[in-house]
């Protein structure tokens, strides 16, 4: 500083020329600052995304490994444990007041009453015209959903084989809307309390989390897309958003006794290179 001095009476600058090149230089100071400032948030931003992961690896081989034997047993038997369900008690079940939130490849997503709970009803069209078809199609859903227990995974409530309907948790929006919607993205995106990107990364490892815990399980889901990614708000994550994956209606179970092919599978536009592959 006092070579500086120096060098600016030599000079023969003025006080006000020289508080001029001070404040000039204060400002690059600053500048770098909040150069650093951005670069330590992306570093953090980084740092707990890859804790996130760390943790999806952790909770998806937590399980206990079982034995070949005991694994294929409980493989062939998993697509009809349904039949050994109790019917859904319809009777606590609000089906008229209902009101339609959601389309999907084989049902109509409704918002109704459940034991004075709000749930979500997927009801499947057609139920006395196509009964075997749309039976078929309620077991195979309803027991994948019913064998899955994951915070990344839509909570499964029951089903009723007489309405052709299945009950699950009802979420806040859909992925879909979220990032289509001004009104939904306004009702969730003010509660958050972190970066947006972190936020959004948040969400990326919620559904790699549910799709790495679907994996495990030797379960496809094959339809995986926005409309299909429910949010739910909940006040003890960081971004206040909870990513669950919904929708089992044309997933598989690998080495079940069916048999998948490309037909009727998925949406276009969210096609897999792979998808036309053929699973025996």
């Amino acid at each position: 500083m006092r070579k500086t001095e120096d060098a600016n009476k030599k000079s023969g600058k003025t006080t006000d020329e020289i508080l001029a090149n001070f404040m000039v230089q204060l400002q690059e100071i600053n500048n770098v600052k909040e150069k650093v400032n951005e670069f330590n948030q992306i570093v953090s931003t980084l740092q707990m995304f890859l804790e996130r992961s760390n943790a999806i690896i952790s909770l998806a081989e937590s399980p206990a490994k079982k034995s070949a034997s005991t694994s294929s047993r409980r493989e062939k038997s998993s697509m009809e444990t349904i039949l050994k369900f109790t019917e859904l008690d319809t009777t606590i079940l609000d089906s008229v007041n209902k009101e339609l939130i959601g389309r999907g490849q084989y049902g109509m997503v409704y918002s109704c009453r459940y034991d004075n709970r709000q749930v979500a009803m997927k009801e499947f069209p057609a139920f006395g015209q196509q009964a075997d078809e749309v039976i078929r199609k309620i077991k195979r859903e309803a027991a994948i959903m019913s064998l899955l227990r994951h915070k990344n995974i839509i909570n499964f409530e029951g089903l009723s084989l007489k309405m052709g309907v299945i009950v699950m948790e009802l979420a806040h929006c859909s992925l879909f809307n979220h990032l289509h919607n001004k009104e939904s993205y306004a009702m969730i995106s003010p509660t958050t309390k972190v970066p947006v990107l972190l936020s959004k990364l948040m969400i990326c490892a919620d559904i790699a989390n549910g799709i790495r815990y679907l994996h495990f399980h030797k379960i496809l889901h094959r339809d995986l897309k926005s409309a299909n990614i429910l949010l739910f708000l909940d006040s003890e994550r960081e971004n206040n958003i909870v990513a669950k994956i919904s929708d089992f209606g044309i997933a598989f179970v690998v080495g079940s006794t069916s048999t998948m092919t490309s037909a009727g599978g998925g949406t276009l536009g969210y096609f897999s290179l792979f998808s036309k592959i053929i699973v025996l």
